[in-house]
C-alpha cells in the first residue's frame, strides 16, 4: 500500500483533508512545513528522507496576479522564485542557483497555474504583463505563494511525484491579507472535498525507496 505524504505550511490547511482521507485505505503521513520561506526550507530539508520515494500532495493557498473572481483550486506546474523586486526588474536572481522548477504532478483535472514565490505577501501593485513574460507556459494563471518554492527544491529530486493543489483566496495587492482571512477556511474545505474524490489516483499499490 502506498504511503501518501500530505503537506502544508500550516496545519489548518490540511486538518479537514486528513479527516476525509482517514476514511480511505491509504496510509498517510502529514508534514507541516511551517509558515514562511525560511521555516519551510528548514523543515523540508530535514524531512527529505521521510518523503523519499513517496507521492506528495502539497496543499496551500495563494494570491492570483490579476483579478480575483472567487476561490478556486489549481494544480501548480512551473514554480519560480520571485520576490517583488525581482518581478519588477529591480533585482536579478542568480540563475544557476535560483532556477525555475517544473513539478511532476499526478493528473487531477484541475486548471493549471504557474507559481511565483515571494518572501512575503505582496501588497503593492505590479505589472502583470511583465510577470507573464517570465514563464514558459504563458497561458496559465500566475499565483503567488510563499513556501512552495523552498519545499519543491528540497523534495522534488527524491519523491515519486509532487502535486501542489493551490486554492486561490485573494489577489496580490492591497486587499490580499483581508481577502485571505475571509476565504482561507473555505479554501481548506474545498481542498478536502476535492481530495476525497481524487485520492485513489495516488494509490499505485507499491512503496518506493531511494
Amino acid at each position: 500500500m502506498t504511503r501518501l505524504i500530505i503537506a502544508s505550511a500550516a496545519a489548518f490547511e490540511t486538518d479537514e483533508s486528513l479527516q476525509v482521507l482517514s476514511k480511505t485505505d491509504l496510509e498517510i503521513t502529514r508534514i507541516v512545513t511551517g509558515i514562511g520561506m525560511t521555516q519551510s526550507a528548514l523543515i523540508s530539508a530535514r524531512t527529505m528522507d521521510l518523503v523519499a520515494g513517496r507521492h506528495v500532495v502539497f496543499c496551500g493557498t495563494g494570491g492570483i496576479v490579476g483579478n480575483f473572481s472567487g476561490t478556486g483550486l489549481y494544480s501548480a506546474q512551473e514554480i519560480q522564485l520571485g520576490p517583488m523586486d525581482v518581478r519588477q526588474g529591480h533585482c536579478e536572481l542568480l540563475s544557476d542557483f535560483d532556477y525555475s522548477i517544473s513539478l511532476r504532478p499526478i493528473e487531477l483535472q484541475l486548471n493549471t497555474c504557474n507559481i511565483v514565490c515571494s518572501v512575503g505577501v505582496t501588497v503593492g501593485l505590479e505589472d502583470n504583463v511583465l510577470m507573464r513574460q517570465k514563464f514558459t507556459n504563458k497561458s496559465s494563471s500566475i499565483i503567488e505563494t510563499i513556501e512552495l518554492y523552498a519545499v519543491a527544491r528540497a523534495w522534488l529530486p527524491v519523491v515519486r511525484s509532487f502535486t501542489a493543489i493551490i486554492a486561490v483566496t485573494n489577489a496580490t495587492g492591497p486587499n490580499a491579507r483581508t481577502d485571505w482571512r475571509n476565504n482561507f477556511r473555505y479554501a481548506a474545505t474545498m481542498t478536502a472535498s476535492f481530495l476525497a474524490d481524487k485520492v485513489q489516483r495516488f494509490d499505485d499499490g507499491e512503496e518506493y525507496n531511494v
